[in-house]
């Protein structure tokens, strides 16, 4: 398995449900544009506390979210069983929402729980020491 860190559309509402061991879960597809007409889809599933804070935080369709997970390549069916394909599925660890931003660059676009990087300080001087040339 592999750490994924992706951005995307959730394509779906998401719906609470509970295991047979009674804890809640969600599962939902995730949209990621990953080139000018190209598209890639993760089926994410959450757990107890992220699931919760999904719901709690009214995840729903066409929100746009950050997040990281274990990528797993796993064999499915489609068309009810009778056609083989192969899924991408995240087991989800950490999300966020991806902050909207209009293009203006004053901060009061962007969503007041998000917060903002310190800004860079100027530096009076540049350092360009000496470099070693690379090996041939």
């Amino acid at each position: 398995m592999a750490q994924i860190h992706v951005f995307g559309h959730v394509t779906e509402d998401i719906i609470p449900r509970q295991s047979q061991t009674d804890s809640t879960y969600v599962c939902f597809t995730l949209r990621e544009r990953t080139g000018k007409d190209h598209v890639q889809y993760y089926q994410v599933w959450a757990w107890s506390e992220n699931a919760q804070r999904l719901i709690r935080q009214k995840v729903h369709k066409n929100s746009v979210i950050w997040l990281t997970g274990t990528l797993e390549l796993v064999d499915s069916t489609v068309n009810r069983g009778n056609q083989k394909t192969k899924l991408l599925k995240v087991y989800l660890s950490n999300w966020g929402f991806v902050p909207y931003v209009t293009g203006k660059t004053d901060t009061n676009s962007i969503s007041k729980e998000t917060e903002l990087p310190p800004p860079i300080p100027a530096s009076a001087e540049v350092l360009d020491g000496d470099r070693e040339a690379l090996p041939e």
